[in-house]
């Protein structure tokens, strides 16, 4: 398995564990990981907003 695999695996396995607002609350996770500085969680939804 390559690491494109696995962190494919990765992201369908904490998809399928999200129960409410699956696609809303993973794209919160995915930019929380993907951003480089994020203070918090409403830091990503100024910056959406703006």
């Amino acid at each position: 398995m390559n690491k494109y695999s696995r962190l494919e695996k990765f992201r369908e396995d904490s998809y399928s564990m999200l129960v409410k607002s699956k696609d809303a609350t993973f794209e919160l996770m995915d930019s929380m990981m993907t951003t480089e500085k994020v203070g918090s969680v409403a830091q990503l939804s100024f910056k959406a907003s703006v």
